[in-house]
């Protein structure tokens, strides 16, 4: 955190437990879904580091990948630090018309619509095949045959 405060980025209050027992359930289980139902190697905008763990699945979207890539040099750390803003400020708006986008733009074929962006909807191009207590996962639709 001393760092994000460093680098003026945003640093959120740590969050009650707000859902409780139900949305901890739902957590579970979209994980649970999620390593049944997708590939390995399938990537997924979320910037929950937890859902990376539980799942085993590669993320786009977490905080901490900044770690990564400062040992990469300047170009990668700045690219991920306008990035993780974007994530950021989508967060903010509670994914109004920026959630998806971000999706399309880093080519996740998933997204993770949590609670704290429980207003993002896709605009097309998405079909949401699971969802429980605010929680959702939407796969990118397929491109027809041809295109």
């Amino acid at each position: 955190e001393s760092v994000k405060r460093l680098m003026g980025m945003t640093v959120p209050a740590k969050p009650l437990p707000a859902g409780g027992a139900e949305e901890a359930a739902a957590r579970e289980a979209l994980w649970e879904w999620a390593v049944r139902h997708t590939e390995r190697n399938d990537l997924f905008l979320t910037d929950s580091p937890e859902f990376r763990e539980k799942t085993l699945r590669p993320i786009t979207g977490a905080f901490k990948d900044g770690a990564y890539v400062v040992l990469a040099g300047t170009a990668p750390l700045y690219r991920w630090y306008v990035y993780i803003r974007e994530v950021e400020a989508c967060r903010a708006r509670k994914g109004v018309n920026c959630w998806f986008d971000l999706a399309r733009k880093y080519e996740a074929k998933y997204v993770v619509v949590d609670p704290g962006v429980r207003d993002a909807a896709p605009d097309g191009g998405f079909i949401r095949i699971w969802s429980q207590s605010g929680w959702s996962l939407w796969r990118r639709a397929e491109a027809p045959s041809g295109a």
